[in-house]
C-alpha cells in the first residue's frame, strides 16, 4: 500500500484546504467549484486492479461504433437521396454571362404538396421545424428558461447599456461590433430588473430561430432541409453557444453562409430581409471579413445588381469592422512570445472536429497522437470532399462556398489562438471557436449522402455517429443557481450588492438605472 503525505499533493484549481492524514484526504473547495484540481506524485509504484466485466462499458464503447456502421450501411443502400425534387423555381438574371437578353434560369427543386400529412407537413414545415428547434433546446437547458441568469459578458453590456445608453450599441468589445449583443442589452434596460436574464436568453432564443428558419426558406436549395436546421440545435456541448446573448455572432455566422447559397431577391421583403441579415450580421463579430470572399464569388458567379448590393453592405460592414480592430489595443500580449505549434494542428482537429462530434462519450479518451492521426484522416477526407463533385444542387451553386467557408472558419480559429492552440485539446468551454466548423462539416455530410454508394456510406456513418453522440450528450448541466431573483430584492431595498453570475468567477454590480 502506497503512503502519502502532504507534500505529495499540490492543488491546482479551485482548492480552498486539503489536509492528509494517514490513507484520508479532506478538501474544502472553493466557493461555487465546479471542477476542483489535484496534482498528486506517486511515492511508489502503482499497482492497477484488473476491473470487473463492465456491462455498461461494452455497450456504451463497443455496441454504438457498431450500431453507427450498421445503421449507416443500411441507410446508405435503401435511402440513396434524402432530397425529393418537386417543382422548379426559376429567377430573373439580370445579365447573361453568355451575351443576349435576360432570361430565366431553373435553379433547384422545391418539394412538391401532397395530401394528408406529407401535405400537412410542406405547407407547415417551417412553423413545424422551428418549434422543434425551440423544444430541443428548451429540453438540453431547461434551467435558461426557468431559471435565466445573466451569463459573463452579459453582465458588462448592460452596464455599459445602463451607463451610456445609445452610445453604448457602438461600443466595441474585443476589438470589433457586436450590434446584436449590444441592441438587446440596451432594449434590456427598459425592462423590469428581475426579468432582464431571460429576456436575453429570449432574445438569444429568437436569433437562433431565425438563421434555422431560414433553412426551410425556398429562396435556399440544400439537400435534407429540416436535418440541417435541427442538426444546428443537436451539437454536442452547445453550454455557451446557445441562449446567451453575448455568443450569438457564431449562430448568426450560419445565417451569413446561407445568405450566400440563398436565391436572388425577387420582392421587396425579400430585398429588406437580406440587407438587414447582412448588416446586422455583419456588424456583430468579424464573420463579415471572413466571409466576404464568399459574398465576393456570389457576385463573380451570378453577375447581377442584387449580388453587387449584398457584397457592397458586408464590404461596408467588414471594413467597419477592421477599422475598430485596427485601432484596438493588443489582446492577449501575454502569450504573444509563444510559438505556433504545428505539430498540435492535426491534434486540435482530431479533437474538436472528429472526437467531439462524432465520439464523446462513449469513446475512451485518446491520446495526443491518436488524436492527431485522426485530424490526419479527417484532412484527407475534407481534401477528397474538395476536389470530388457531388451530385445535389449544394454542389451545383453553392458546394465550393460550402467548402470556401469550411477552410476559412477553421484557420481563423486557428489563428486566433495560434499561440496557446493546446487549450483546443482541453474540455474547456471553448466550443463556440469551432460551432461554424463544426456545422459546416455536418452540412458536407448530409450533402455527401446524395453522392455515390462509398462515399454516401461513410456520411452515413459519421451522421449516424453525430447523432448517438447528441443523444449522449443531450442534457446540459444547469448552470450554478445564484438565486438572481433575491439579489434584485437586495438592490431594490437599496443595498450595495456585488451579484455573482456564471460561470463562477464572474460578477455583476448594479449602478442603477440613469435619471
Amino acid at each position: 500500500m502506497l503512503e502519502f503525505h502532504p507534500e505529495d499533493f499540490r492543488p491546482l484549481d479551485q482548492i480552498a484546504h486539503y489536509k492528509v492524514e494517514g490513507d484520508k484526504i479532506t478538501i474544502e473547495t472553493a466557493p461555487h467549484a465546479t471542477s476542483p484540481q489535484f496534482d498528486v506524485s506517486l511515492p511508489g509504484p502503482l499497482q492497477l486492479r484488473k476491473l470487473d466485466f463492465d456491462l455498461f462499458y461494452v455497450v456504451a464503447h463497443v455496441l454504438l461504433p457498431f450500431l453507427a456502421v450498421f445503421l449507416g450501411g443500411i441507410a446508405a443502400g435503401i435511402v440513396p437521396k434524402l432530397y425529393s425534387p418537386g417543382r422548379a423555381r426559376t429567377i430573373t438574371n439580370d445579365t447573361n454571362p453568355t451575351g443576349g437578353s435576360k432570361g430565366k434560369i431553373v435553379l433547384a427543386q422545391t418539394p412538391s404538396n401532397g395530401r394528408g400529412l406529407q401535405g400537412f407537413y410542406c405547407h407547415h414545415r417551417t412553423t413545424l421545424v422551428v418549434i422543434a428547434a425551440g423544444l430541443v433546446l428548451f429540453l438540453r437547458m431547461p434551467d435558461r428558461f426557468l431559471n435565466a441568469q445573466l451569463w459573463a459578458e452579459d453582465a458588462l453590456f448592460f452596464t455599459q447599456a445602463l451607463e451610456n445608453g445609445v452610445h453604448s450599441l457602438f461600443m466595441p468589445y474585443g476589438g470589433y461590433q457586436l450590434l446584436m449583443p449590444r441592441l438587446a442589452e440596451f432594449v434590456a434596460t427598459q425592462i423590469p430588473l428581475e426579468r432582464v436574464p431571460l429576456f436575453l436568453n429570449l432574445a438569444a432564443l429568437a436569433i437562433a430561430l431565425t438563421v434555422v428558419s431560414r433553412f426551410l426558406s425556398a429562396r435556399c436549395h440544400l439537400p435534407c432541409k429540416a436535418l440541417l436546421a435541427l442538426a444546428i440545435v443537436f451539437v454536442p456541448r452547445p453550454e455557451d453557444i446557445f441562449l446567451t446573448i453575448e455568443n450569438v455572432q457564431w449562430v448568426m455566422s450560419l445565417g451569413l453562409i446561407l445568405l450566400v447559397l440563398s436565391d436572388d431577391p425577387q420582392t421587396i421583403s425579400e430585398r429588406v430581409y437580406d440587407g438587414l441579415a447582412a448588416v446586422l450580421s455583419g456588424l456583430t463579430g468579424v464573420f463579415s471579413v471572413l466571409f466576404l470572399p464568399l459574398f465576393a464569388l456570389r457576385l463573380w458567379q451570378r453577375r447581377n445588381i442584387a449580388s453587387a448590393i449584398l457584397f457592397g453592405l458586408l464590404l461596408a460592414t467588414a471594413a467597419t469592422q477592421v477599422w475598430f480592430v485596427a485601432h484596438a489595443p493588443q489582446l492577449y500580449a501575454e502569450n504573444a512570445g509563444a510559438s505556433f505549434d504545428y505539430g498540435l494542428v492535426p491534434v486540435v482537429l482530431g479533437y474538436q472536429l472528429v472526437s467531439r462530434l462524432f465520439f464523446a462519450e462513449w469513446m475512451p479518451y485518446l491520446s495526443l497522437f491518436q488524436l492527431g492521426v485522426l485530424g490526419s484522416i479527417a484532412a484527407i477526407y475534407w481534401g477528397i470532399l474538395f476536389f470530388c463533385r457531388g451530385k445535389g444542387v449544394t454542389d451545383r451553386l453553392g458546394r465550393n462556398a460550402l467548402l470556401l467557408a469550411f477552410g476559412i472558419a477553421l484557420a481563423a480559429s486557428l489563428y486566433r489562438f495560434k499561440n496557446v492552440l493546446f487549450i483546443f485539446t482541453t474540455p474547456e468551454h471553448i466550443a463556440r471557436y469551432f460551432f461554424p466548423t463544426q456545422m459546416l462539416f455536418i452540412w458536407l455530410l448530409l450533402e455527401e449522402t446524395t453522392a455515390s454508394l462509398a462515399r454516401r456510406t461513410i456520411a452515413y456513418i459519421l451522421l449516424f455517429a453525430f447523432l448517438f453522440t447528441s443523444i449522449s450528450l443531450f442534457r446540459v448541466a444547469p448552470l450554478w443557481n445564484y438565486d438572481w431573483k433575491k439579489s434584485v430584492e437586495q438592490i431594490r431595498q437599496g443595498e450595495n450588492v456585488v451579484v455573482p453570475i456564471n460561470p463562477p468567477g464572474w460578477y455583476f454590480q448594479y449602478l442603477g438605472r440613469p435619471k
